[in-house]
């Protein structure tokens, strides 16, 4: 039953690390590893913090989505949009407002200034406090036509990408972003996720533009493919600093600890009612208790999921805003490694990007799993989305507060619902995997970004090939 524990722990466990702020993958962003406290005179107050390179960033994210940044589109089945042709927004019920694509000197001012406000811990936390706070009812506007038109760019580009590079095409389809309404709950940071995945998209079409409206992906060089994945790394890099403000230091300590709970001859699980509990003694010798004590709490604040003493709360706004994010770095993350593998670019290796970045990826994949899987279903789940994770904390609440004990933790309880939703997840993946070879794809494209991390170790190869058939079986146990 240890594969219980993994299933359960390994997806929360590694998503801090969506909240990290190690510089692992660009040098724009370099010297992040520190965290956020650490500067004494600062702390308590004696100096002022510099400040200006954040503002300045907030500046320039807070006139996207308004006047002069903004574009219109119509609802007609063959629009051209973004410069390539033959997109169709019929699905519209009228034209859209969009948030433009950046000329090259404004997407550089406007990575230039977020990067800058990146070097600094103390920026960087006042960067994030910034963009949290609401976006403009214009930029809401925007927003909510940006998703409807780029998610339809996207399906005409992956079709014309396809015809000359099916593997490509399959890549950039999956660079869908969830819908906004100009009612939802949408920030100052929202708005620059989607700003920065309108230039990504703008730019690969640029890149990919046969001159007259059309793609030609037949061949990609070195050049064009490294242009992309620039900026695809740099985007997924920003979704990442904007899941939240915490730390994490990823080592290969982590992974063997997980290992250490792969196979299955720990104590079994027992039912109590409809939910079932796990010992968790093997945490003792793997992971850690104190492990995980530290980074649980840091997991739900990451998730969104709120606390007040002993009541957690978690609403379809929080969940949408950590799904976002999600999302953006998952298919940032794919669409630099789509192209790193058809520009056949060598000797990469940069020493910022660790195994940290290969678990941001590994989680981002499961949550936004889990996001698809639920809107597949033909009979609505018992839970809501954000209903399901909250049930897991509420069931242990010692365990989301950090508070297990070391010496005897205890137990892990699994709820009924949340197990028929995650039993149902597993099914819905062999059916994926059968289909579209889902799981094999993801330890292919795992192993790209280890070769491109420059991360070498016996442990984690053998997880990556079998990363497919654990998984299948952890959703079946």
């Amino acid at each position: 039953m240890k594969r219980v524990v993994v299933l359960v722990l390994l997806v929360p466990i590694l998503t801090i690390a969506m909240i990290s702020c190690d510089a692992d993958i660009r040098s724009d962003i370099a010297g992040l590893m520190g965290g956020f406290g650490g500067n004494v005179y600062i702390d308590n107050e004696w100096v002022q913090p510099n400040k200006a390179d954040a503002e300045a960033a907030v500046t320039a994210i807070a006139s996207l989505g308004t006047a002069g940044s903004t574009a219109t589109t119509s609802n007609t089945a063959a629009e051209t949009v973004f410069g390539i042709n033959g997109v169709d927004l019929s699905g519209l019920t009228s034209g859209a407002t969009i948030l433009a694509p950046q000329s090259v000197d404004d997407q550089n001012a406007l990575k230039n200034s977020v990067a800058s406000a990146l070097t600094s811990p103390t920026q960087t936390a006042t960067l994030i406090v910034e963009l949290s706070k609401p976006a403009t009812a214009e930029q809401k506007t925007a927003a909510a036509g940006t998703t409807a038109v780029f998610n339809a760019v996207i399906t005409s580009l992956a079709a014309q990408v396809t015809t000359d590079n099916p593997t490509l095409g399959a890549a950039i389809a999956e660079l869908s972003l969830p819908d906004f309404s100009a009612t939802d709950d949408i920030t100052q940071g929202d708005i620059l996720i989607l700003q920065m995945m309108t230039n990504l998209v703008n730019n690969t079409i640029t890149q990919l533009s046969d001159g007259s409206g059309g793609i030609d992906a037949a061949t990609v060089d070195s050049d064009t493919a490294l242009a992309i994945l620039g900026d695809a790394l740099f985007t997924a890099q920003v979704a990442e600093q904007l899941s939240g403000a915490s730390t994490i230091n990823f080592s290969g300590d982590l992974i063997t600890g997980l290992t250490g709970l792969m196979d299955d001859s720990g104590d079994k699980s027992s039912r109590n009612g409809g939910d079932d509990t796990v010992p968790l003694d093997d945490l003792k010798d793997s992971i850690g208790v104190k492990v995980v004590n530290t980074l649980m709490p840091q997991i739900v604040g990451m998730f969104g999921i709120q606390k007040s003493e002993d009541t957690f709360t978690y609403t379809a706004e929080q969940y949408k805003k950590f799904l976002l994010n999600q999302r953006a770095y998952l298919a940032s993350m794919n669409h630099a490694i789509a192209f790193y593998e058809a520009g056949n670019i060598s000797n990469f290796e940069d020493d910022r990007m660790d195994v940290g970045t290969l678990i941001k990826y590994l989680i981002a994949f499961m949550v936004t799993t889990f996001d698809d899987f639920y809107d597949a279903e033909s009979t609505t789940p018992s839970l809501t989305k954000p209903e399901t994770f909250l049930a897991f904390v509420n069931a242990n609440k010692a365990m989301a507060s950090g508070t297990l004990d070391e010496t005897t933790p205890g137990t892990m309880t699994i709820p009924g619902d949340f197990k028929k939703i995650f039993t149902a997840m597993g099914t819905y993946l062999s059916s994926k995997q059968t289909n579209d070879q889902i799981l094999t794809n993801l330890a292919n494209r795992a192993k790209t970004l280890v070769e491109m991390t420059g991360f070498e170790n016996a442990d984690l190869d053998k997880m990556l090939d079998d990363l497919p058939t654990t998984i299948d079986e952890w959703f079946e146990e």
